[in-house]
């Protein structure tokens, strides 16, 4: 009820909107403590991170569309945001979900911990790419181009051709 409080003793610890919730992993385990370490372990992590990350996306927005149904009155405006460690009140993983056409002062107060989702997202999917890149430049022992354009990377587990901008297989 103290969402909307401009009082000095709710600014910044009552929820961020009128309607917020957090989202938090059953997972405890320090794998998943943080989102800003998420893929630093190996490959299979990084992999691992970005689909947990969607299911999270996937889980909040069913649950406000849930919500909806049962005539709740969520906007369409729905902010996903996480609170790093070192930003975060509460020590696991946790999601907030937030409508954003109702939010209150805590909102502004603590807009500087808010790490949206989608963002968190792309930085894990560029790590993911540049790995890619990186595995198959480990793994090239002889590139050669062809008089049409056409590259062949020749590797230890097999050949990938490449032309006019599209893998070839």
């Amino acid at each position: 009820t103290h969402w909307a409080s401009t009082e000095s003793q709710w600014v910044g610890k009552a929820s961020m909107s009128q309607h917020h919730r957090f989202l938090i992993l059953k997972d405890l385990s320090w794998d998943w403590f943080n989102v800003l370490v998420f893929g630093m372990r190996d490959g299979a992590q990084l992999r691992e991170a970005i689909n947990k990350l969607e299911a999270m996306r996937e889980a909040a927005m069913g649950w406000v569309r849930a919500m909806r149904e049962a005539g709740k009155t969520w906007s369409d405006n729905v902010g996903l945001f996480f609170h790093a460690y070192g930003h975060a009140s509460v020590n696991s993983l946790h999601l907030h979900i937030l409508d954003l056409s109702v939010t209150g002062p805590s909102f502004d107060a603590l807009s500087y911990k808010n790490l949206p989702l989608d963002d968190a997202l792309a930085v894990l999917r560029a790590e993911a790419a540049e790995k890619l890149v990186e595995d198959e430049s480990a793994l090239t022992v002889r590139t050669s181009v062809d008089e049409d354009g056409s590259v062949e990377c020749r590797t230890t587990i097999g050949a990938r051709q490449y032309g006019g901008g599209h893998e070839l297989a």
